[in-house]
């Protein structure tokens, strides 16, 4: 279920800010990971957030997640 709904997550994430998806990432070496990589720099994994949530329930919000990244590796545009 994490790999399904983090796999939107990214998705959304991937289509709107420039990313897109790898199968390996220096946070862990020698291992397979769905990485999300974005344009501006930067990985992330939303279905390892996803199953956080989904085992250690609210604390783990994905709405908040989503926001921090958005806030970190999303320029603001400029509008004339």
């Amino acid at each position: 279920m994490a790999m399904i709904l983090g796999g939107y997550v990214g998705e959304v994430m991937k289509r709107n800010w420039c990313g897109h998806w790898k199968q390996e990432s220096k946070a862990f070496p020698g291992r397979r990971v769905f990485t999300l990589e974005f344009a501006s720099g930067g990985d992330v994994w939303p279905h390892l957030k996803v199953g956080k949530r989904l085992t250690k329930g609210p604390g783990d919000n994905v709405w908040h997640y989503f926001q921090t990244l958005r806030e970190r590796y999303v320029k603001p545009r400029v509008v004339a």
